[in-house]
């Protein structure tokens, strides 16, 4: 539904199987959503077609345009049926307009387990967490929140930044701490906000050439080292205030100190000595101001701020290891090993659902890789009867555990011949006909099964 395609290999897989439909029960009401891909020989026709461009041209590649291509086929090739019943045996079919918004209203949890655990390999689950909790608007982005115009404006900005970044902090946690309590010291979720201040010259701003070198003994590199010596002396946002307000209250070395460094002096210009230092810092704090001019200086502090929060999740590495009573040791889901990475993104979709009262279906892709079996019997087995109560769960899974234990009230069989695939059988998980699908499939068949129970005989109780 959501026209989400790894490659161009994975949407020409998907256009060779003709049209897809899915029938979605969704608050008393049923929808029907079809998509039929364009049939083509090759995956450079297909792209080609989707992206509108002449196949002839490219022999071999077209770029794949994911975001151009997704777009053209919810225009073109996805219908939307609100289902309508009109008597006892009939239905009506009524295709909706506004298809984006009604799928996105049916559908919008979708989760790779080795997409997620790469995210945090890299660093990048923080964007995730930001979007399971916050993905309805209740947080913009801070930077948003800064708007100055003039020299005044970018003062009394940065005497509130105390007081933004604590509001924000405050607004935050008042939807992770509930959450985090709901959780009972298994995992929390963290929020951290870096230092907005920095003692270095920002990539985006320059030191431009000053007119302080015209009348004073002072070349532009010992200008431009001051400045930089301002700023780590006092830090960027105070040296701000200073090019504002020209207040000497801070205690920092005259410029004078800079000039004349391992050179003879300039017998034309104006010797800076303490005493006039102020009036040459003046101009080349208005010469910075006017290169780093508020437009500038107002991009830099939404950027800054838009970078300065982080999330990430802490899992207690002992709350599934043991029945025995073990301390808390949390750890930050970088420092997790594989197997702990999967408990803490599944614990963390599947706990949100319940958290949120979430009721779209959920699609999950075998959950069960690198999980311990103990750990899929006593745990996960457990959240998902749980959740099925609310919400649909859907699990492609090769794990019989999953399969017998959760109560899934409909497993179905899948078969393929290399080039198609197709449902070979399907129903309820403890009737005869599926029993015997599992055993073959997901146990090996009996000698295996019969193996396995053998060897274990001895010490079943």
């Amino acid at each position: 539904m959501t026209q989400e395609f790894k490659d161009d290999s994975h949407l020409y897989f998907f256009s060779q199987h003709g049209e897809v439909s899915v029938l979605v029960h969704y608050y008393n009401e049923e929808y029907i959503v079809t998509m039929e891909l364009p049939h083509f020989g090759s995956s450079v026709e297909l792209i080609a077609d989707l992206s509108d461009l002449d196949p002839s041209i490219y022999r071999e590649k077209i770029y794949y345009n994911k975001n151009k291509i997704k777009q053209k086929i919810l225009r073109k090739f996805v219908s939307v049926y609100k289902i309508t019943k009109i008597k006892s045996n009939e239905f009506i079919a009524e295709k909706q307009a506004h298809r984006k918004a009604t799928i996105e209203k049916l559908y919008d949890d979708r989760y790779s387990i080795n997409s997620l655990v790469e995210k945090a390999n890299n660093n990048e689950f923080g964007g995730f967490i930001q979007d399971l909790f916050f993905s309805d608007g209740y947080l913009d982005a801070l930077g948003k929140k800064i708007k100055f115009n003039s020299n005044n404006g970018l003062l009394k900005f940065l005497g509130n930044i105390g007081k933004i970044l604590e509001e924000r902090k405050s607004k935050v946690e008042s939807r992770i701490n509930p959450y985090n309590l709901s959780q009972k010291d298994k995992m929390r979720i963290v929020y951290i906000q870096k230092n907005v201040n920095v003692y270095e010259l920002p990539h985006s701003l320059e030191i431009p050439k000053s007119r302080i070198s015209r009348e004073y003994d002072i070349t532009q590199k010992e200008a431009t080292e001051y400045i930089h010596y301002l700023i780590r002396t006092l830090s960027f946002n105070e040296f701000i205030k200073l090019c504002i307000n020209k207040t000497m209250s801070l205690e920092f070395n005259p410029i004078s100190s800079f000039a004349r460094i391992q050179r003879a002096p300039n017998l034309d210009k104006e010797n800076l000595t303490p005493s006039n230092s102020y009036d040459a810092m003046v101009v080349l704090l208005d010469d910075f101001l006017r290169a780093n001019n508020i437009s500038k200086l107002l991009a830099y502090y939404r950027n800054k701020l838009n970078a300065v929060e982080e999330f990430t999740i802490e899992f207690d590495v002992n709350a599934y290891e043991s029945s025995r009573q073990l301390k808390s040791i949390f750890k930050d889901i970088k420092e997790l090993s594989l197997g702990q990475k999967v408990v803490t993104i599944l614990n963390l979709i599947l706990s949100h659902g319940d958290f949120s009262n979430n009721h779209k279906p959920v699609i999950i892709d075998q959950p069960e890789d690198n999980l311990d079996s103990r750990y899929i019997y006593k745990n996960l087995v457990e959240q998902l009867r749980q959740l099925k109560e609310k919400r649909q769960i859907i699990i492609a899974t090769h794990n019989s555990t999953l399969v017998t234990n959760s109560l899934s009230e409909n497993v179905i069989i899948m078969e393929s011949d290399g080039e198609h695939g197709w449902i070979s059988k399907y129903g309820y998980a403890l009737s005869p006909p599926i029993k015997k699908e599992i055993l073959n499939i997901l146990e090996g068949g009996p000698g295996s099964f019969k193996h396995r129970q053998s060897v274990f005989n001895d010490v079943i109780s």
